[in-house]
């Protein structure tokens, strides 16, 4: 009986021991993957803080030559997402594939489409070659690539691809650093054009390809064009929602597969 239970006790401590070190272990593993997430977060608010203030800045005060400071931020922001990108994410994203281009395709016209209709576009009589190559590089670069390397790329790096963080919340901090150029009306159409982005990019489109979409958006809507109202600002916005939204879920019923995992398998939306 003595050896019975004396056996027992030995059993029972190697059982503990053996739990124990698989917790550590997965204590470990748990801080492994933390750390991605933190680290890219801080850095994401560090780095788009002063870019969010810029703007505002600019849009309340007048301040000599502060313009200049636009494409040097700009392209701090695209070299630190590159570097968050290299550092974390390096097998998981990749950025200069152009999968499912079709998709992105579908959304430039979709917007475009959408501006159309709310607005006149006035051609920019200012326009020089110079002028317009440096717009150009401005747009699809230093905003169309940065934004969507970050909050398309990184981002849904960050959550895992799952469908709620990455969509619906990505698309409301997309809208949120929007706010100085015109306040929670901008923040809100920003917000739906992030979310058809982001349903894009769940639906695969790859980030170079949507970034090459948002630049042309930006670059004509921004530069080549003045728009021009059509309607007044409630009835324009009043089309402008719904339209979006039924975009985002073409977006995301037609197009499939969704984007695989990082272990490259099929994962359901959660």
């Amino acid at each position: 009986m003595l050896f019975v239970i004396l056996t027992s006790m030995s059993i029972s401590e190697k059982a503990v021991q053996a739990y124990s070190e698989t917790a550590k272990e997965s204590d470990v593993d748990a801080n492994r993957q933390n750390t991605p997430l933190a680290l890219s977060l801080l850095i994401m608010i560090i780095v788009w803080a002063p870019v969010t203030l810029l703007v505002y800045i600019r849009g309340k005060y007048t301040v000599p030559h502060i313009s200049v400071l636009a494409p040097l931020f700009g392209a701090l922001t695209l070299l630190c997402g590159i570097a968050v990108t290299l550092k974390f994410y390096r097998r998981s994203l990749k950025l200069l594939t152009f999968e499912k281009w079709q998709i992105a395709l579908a959304l430039l016209i979709g917007l475009q489409a959408i501006q159309l209709l709310v607005t006149r576009l006035i051609p920019n009589s200012d326009m020089s070659i110079p002028t317009a190559l440096y717009k150009a590089f401005f747009f699809l670069a230093l905003i169309g690539f940065a934004e969507e390397l970050w909050f398309r790329g990184i981002w849904f790096e960050m959550f895992k691809r799952r469908f709620v963080p990455c969509v619906l919340l990505g698309s409301i901090a997309f809208g949120l650093i929007h706010f100085p150029h015109g306040g929670f009306l901008t923040v809100l159409l920003t917000a739906l054009v992030g979310l058809i982005f982001a349903a894009a990019r769940f639906r695969g489109a790859s980030i170079l390809a949507l970034a090459l979409a948002h630049g042309t958006l930006d670059f004509l809507n921004g530069y080549a064009f003045s728009p021009d109202l059509r309607f007044s600002l409630a009835t324009t916005v009043a089309i402008f929602i719904p339209a979006s939204l039924l975009l985002a879920a073409v977006l995301l019923l037609v197009f499939t597969p969704s984007l695989p995992s990082q272990q490259n398998q099929p994962r359901p939306l959660r």
